[in-house]
């Protein structure tokens, strides 16, 4: 009797999250009968598992056949109109898939299970039309010939979470049951065709579960597909006010979803993709393509722990201005009022690279363009351009030509890392934090009761 099973996760390691509710069928009766096409008695179906795997020449598709060959009661048969980039034991045979030859493969073989991966867009090195019949066209002969294979049991079927479109006014957030944003181009729509062919099946077939699996954009080391060469690209173009939040999903854990769904058939359509998001933006500050090499010649680092480790190990000088934008945003009558350190970073610094902090109070910065009020609203406008700015308020200013102040640069008794080149205790960095900062606190409220005028 069936039942009924949410699948959240795949690994214990893994961030992999699945989205959908699925009916999990046991396990198809082995039957006996006559010989089978292949010439093999039919009994040697209820010893051996036959599954064939479309798209073999892929890295994901080499990797599940590697691991389900690994299973005793298990023979794979492997078919793909191009050369494998992974090695594995099984049968190869090289077919192309819009190619009738490959549904009298399937006839002959007899297989139990297909996992079709050939669906991924290949246009761009065998062209547009090419890459719509194999999605299409092949997708169809394909499942019309399991239609009339009588061993199929379970069909899995490899989309793409591009089905869903990208136009302005698709949704953020979308479900299994999400409207289709019909604005992504011809690989959108014969992905939206495939699947279609693939429902008709299931309601014509209530012996073979047909599941579909919309996979998010596969990133990792050995992938290279149109994304991955985008973001590794050595400066990454980005359009202007345009910041989008992307989801992925790592190659082994597309491995492992193929592999779950052919242990547990569970008819269906699923989305899957890495637990939570990121920005685009975000992506390419971890990503660092924006070349350090860049701001070290004009006397600055990119902001990140490796270069400024780089910077302090070569025996430098690093300035840090721990108050970030709140630092500099402030309005005229709270200048001079020291805001908090952020998270302590320089202090973790400090201590693994075993360098002293020596804190510097500088007055009179804040008197060249003294902020008159500051905008919510100029922000909202800032961020639209620059969506990698961050800011809450920006500061608005009268004077375009800076005051002639006269700056006070006192710099106040290093203070020394307390366990150099040791990990600090994260409670201790917030103190150490704190001290600091009243430390400068300090010193400018005493510069400030001796100061005159600003001007001399």
């Amino acid at each position: 009797m069936s039942k009924s099973q949410d699948i959240v996760k795949l690994d214990p390691e893994s961030n992999l999250r699945v989205v959908a509710r699925c009916r999990l069928l046991p396990r198809a009766p082995c039957h006996s009968g006559p010989a089978g096409r292949s010439g093999r008695a039919f009994s040697t179906l209820c010893r051996m598992r036959r599954i064939l795997v479309t798209g073999a020449a892929t890295r994901t598709g080499g990797r599940i056949i590697r691991h389900l060959e690994r299973a005793s009661d298990t023979e794979v048969f492997a078919v793909d109109d191009l050369d494998p980039v992974e090695q594995f034991a099984s049968s190869f045979e090289r077919l192309s898939i819009e190619d009738l030859s490959l549904a009298r493969h399937v006839l002959d073989l007899e297989p139990n299970t297909v996992v079709h991966l050939q669906t991924v867009d290949r246009s761009a090195f065998q062209g547009a039309t090419r890459g719509h019949d194999q999605t299409g066209v092949g997708t169809q002969a394909l499942l019309g010939a399991i239609g009339r294979c009588k061993t199929v049991r379970h069909v899995i079927v490899k989309s793409d979470g591009a089905i869903y479109g990208a136009g302005p006014r698709a949704p953020s957030v979308v479900t299994v049951n999400s409207k289709l944003d019909r604005s992504g181009g011809g690989y959108q729509r014969d992905l939206e065709q495939m699947e279609t062919f693939v429902h008709q099946m299931a309601d014509r077939h209530d012996h073979v579960a047909y599941t579909i699996i919309r996979l998010a954009p596969v990133f990792g080391p050995t992938i290279r597909n149109p994304v991955s060469s985008y973001l590794t690209l050595p400066g990454v173009p980005t359009l202007l006010g345009f910041d989008p939040r992307l989801q992925f999903i790592s190659e082994r854990d597309a491995v492992n979803v193929f592999l779950h769904a052919v242990e547990r058939p569970a008819p269906g359509t699923f989305n899957v993709a890495g637990s939570g998001q990121l920005y685009l933006s975000r992506i390419l500050r971890l990503g660092r393509r924006i070349p350090p090499h860049m701001y070290r010649k004009v006397g600055a680092v990119y902001a990140s722990r490796d270069d400024a480790r780089h910077v302090l190990d070569r025996g430098g000088l690093l300035g840090v201005f721990p108050e970030g934008e709140s630092g500099f945003m402030k309005p005229v009558w709270q200048a001079y009022q020291v805001q908090r350190f952020g998270r302590g970073g320089f202090v973790r610094l400090s201590e693994t690279a075993g360098a002293p902090v020596v804190p510097v109070a500088i007055l009179g910065a804040e008197e060249v363009h003294p902020a008159v009020a500051v905008s919510k609203r100029l922000a909202q406008l800032v961020r639209l351009v620059f969506p990698q700015q961050r800011v809450e308020e920006i500061a608005i200013f009268l004077n375009p030509v800076p005051l002639p102040v006269r700056w006070h640069i006192r710099f106040l008794p290093p203070v020394l890392p307390e366990h150099p080149g040791t990990e600090p205790d994260p409670l201790r960095v917030l103190e150490r934090s704190e001290d600091i900062r009243r430390s400068v606190q300090t010193a400018l409220d005493a510069q400030l009761a001796a100061r005159g005028s600003a001007f001399c």
